[in-house]
């Protein structure tokens, strides 16, 4: 299946990205200012999008589709701030 053309939301990515940094939905809800259950929404809404049967396996297709990169992988205390995301922060 080809991910290449795969587009994600500015908030999909800031969720995929805090998930990738090994955030729960509630510690991600908490930092983007919504509910734990729409965090899981959007992780649904991902999951379809890229065919992921779980979130380890979102994320490794997403490194896979170059959707995340490497530099995405920051240090998780650094997450949420305007300097990591640039315009697609979440409220830290």
């Amino acid at each position: 299946m080809g991910l290449q053309g795969t587009v994600l939301t500015n908030r999909e990515f800031e969720i995929l990205v805090l998930l990738a940094n090994g955030f729960s939905s509630k510690e991600v809800a908490l930092r983007c200012g919504i509910t734990a259950r729409t965090v899981e929404t959007y992780l649904s809404k991902m999951r379809l999008k890229l065919g992921a049967r779980n979130a380890t396996n979102l994320v490794a297709l997403a490194l896979r589709a170059g959707l995340l990169s490497e530099d995405d992988m920051v240090l998780a205390d650094r997450i949420g701030t305007n300097h990591i995301f640039g315009n697609r922060a979440c409220a830290p």
